[in-house]
């Protein structure tokens, strides 16, 4: 019996471990996959100036930044310490991120649900744009994708479970979170609902373990909180421009938000109702049944109480919310439409497989074609706007001129943070000229390395600082670029380039 029992223990545990890897197999194959298609189909535009920023924030490594918390800006700066300063290794860094959070999915999913249900469950989320199209863009809400249910999940396990070590991870992860965006908060909020929803909150509230969550929570942000006194909580300024619109159009975001939600859930919804096996007439019962029972509870109030909350803060403090500041949050939807219309699960998997798979291959297959027509049709910025051209322009003019490398940076944000991540000098960022939003410039270091200001000459307001920073020996060029790919050139672009050079530098102009 002892051997029979050790035995099964060894299987137990070698299933465990080939599960591990084929888990770790399929999101070696997305981001090989995914990565190819961003590197792709991004050949016609520069890096997103969302990406760019995240690069010229993190490798200043600062416990906080004007706008947001650290986290995400730490880990595009530590990435670019070993990758290639190449927008397909900004389009790698936003799939592993993203396959971080299919993986944080799964386990978070198997809290709720086992077998072929998770696996559907899991494979779902790919017929979402969220990990997918919506990832390449890296910033203070992508992050969230690999936070968000990594985060849940701890929690999960931290409730049910009285292991110290689940409760310590639960608050590492909300740390984390808090440190990559305040929105966050809404994070915690959730996990108290859903907490709160349960027959046994009162021993869960009375035991060490959210306390020690909370405390762990405190020690990881501890040097943040730090920063934010020593700042005057200067993020919060940032937050205090962006509330206080006017209602229309905060609650046409706020629907608008809600109607995209449930746009990029379409084909789940789809999917799940050709295998419900239960009419529609029953759903509501469904639902009511899924209520009852506490794991179905917890399964509602974390899936849906983000939204709910997140809008309901918009119209509170009267801010403007995207569903790009959901994406992170959706990990567990497909799960719960499964479980409102009771899928078969057989059939579930099937689907979802072969929409996963057909999705992957149809978006590499077209993403040549996706290239091209990004540089024919779309308007967006970062296809318009000639920011790589510009880099390698004002790179060489700032090296015939002075004979020195460009150290420091400032002008039109998007092309200023563009220069820094393209130019082969990688310059730091004088962000708005301003030195409570760049403190690592200093006038010392501005005498000592010299500026660079690139204006667009329709950007007012940076010609006005252009001229605020000048001194006697600063030399201005003009030039003009346009964006161009595979034939196609996008609207010219006029711009002013201001050069000041280092007090120790002779000037060198050309006749």
């Amino acid at each position: 019996m002892v051997g029979a029992a050790a035995s099964q223990r060894f299987l137990s545990k070698a299933s465990v471990v080939q599960r591990n890897l084929a888990v770790f197999g399929l999101l070696t194959v997305f981001v090989v996959a995914w990565t190819a298609y961003g590197a792709v189909t991004g050949l016609s535009s520069a890096v997103h100036h969302d990406t760019a920023e995240a690069y010229v924030w993190g490798r200043e490594f600062q416990l906080g930044y004007y706008k947001h918390p650290p986290l995400w800006a730490w880990m595009a700066g530590a990435w670019f310490t070993i990758a290639p300063h190449q927008d397909w290794a900004f389009r790698l860094l936003s799939m592993i991120n993203a396959a971080l959070g299919l993986w944080g999915s799964w386990r978070l999913i198997g809290d709720f649900a086992g077998g072929r249900t998770r696996v559907a469950a899991t494979l779902l989320l790919l017929l979402t744009p969220c990990f997918t199209f919506l990832a390449y863009k890296f910033n203070a809400n992508s992050i969230f994708l690999s936070v968000w249910p990594w985060t849940l999940h701890y929690f999960v396990r931290s409730f049910e479970t009285r292991r110290i070590s689940d409760a310590l991870l639960f608050g590492v992860f909300m740390a984390l979170a808090l440190l990559s965006k305040y929105f966050a908060v809404i994070l915690g909020v959730t996990c108290l609902l859903a907490a709160s929803t349960q027959q046994d909150w009162r021993p869960y509230f009375m035991s060490l373990r959210p306390y020690l969550s909370a405390v762990t929570a405190l020690i990881v942000l501890s040097p943040h909180i730090w920063w934010l006194f020593e700042t005057g909580f200067l993020p919060f300024h940032y937050f205090d421009v962006e509330t206080g619109r006017s209602y229309a159009p905060v609650i046409a975001h706020a629907l608008g938000t809600i109607a995209a939600v449930v746009a990029f859930h379409i084909v789940v919804i789809a999917i799940a109702i050709s295998c419900a096996a239960i009419a529609p007439k029953h759903w509501r019962r469904s639902v009511i049944e899924l209520w009852r029972t506490p794991k179905g509870r917890m399964l509602m109030v974390l899936a849906l109480a983000p939204i709910a909350l997140t809008v309901a803060l918009a119209l509170i403090f009267r801010n403007k919310v995207s569903v790009n500041m959901l994406i992170g949050t959706v990990s567990l939807i497909p799960l719960l439409v499964s479980e409102t219309v009771r899928a078969v699960e057989a059939n579930l998997l099937r689907r979802a497989a072969f929409g996963a798979v057909a999705v992957t291959l149809v978006s590499l297959a077209l993403s040549p074609a996706i290239a091209v027509a990004k540089i024919h049709f779309s308007h967006e910025p970062d296809v318009m706007q000639p920011r790589a051209e510009v880099a390698e322009v004002v790179t060489q003019l700032w090296r015939r001129s002075v004979h020195a490398p460009l150290r420091y940076i400032a002008g039109s944000e998007f092309y200023a943070n563009a220069t820094a991540f393209y130019s082969p000098d990688h310059p730091h960022v004088f962000i708005d000229f301003d030195e409570c939003e760049a403190p690592w410039v200093t006038a010392e270091r501005l005498a000592n390395g010299g500026l660079m200001v690139i204006c667009d000459d329709a950007d007012a307001s940076c010609h006005a600082n252009a001229q605020r920073t000048a001194t006697a020996r600063t030399l201005k060029a003009h030039f003009m670029l346009a964006h161009s790919y595979a034939g196609v050139s996008k609207p010219a672009v006029h711009f002013t380039a201001f050069l000041t050079p280092p007090e120790f530098v002779r000037p060198f102009v050309r006749g």
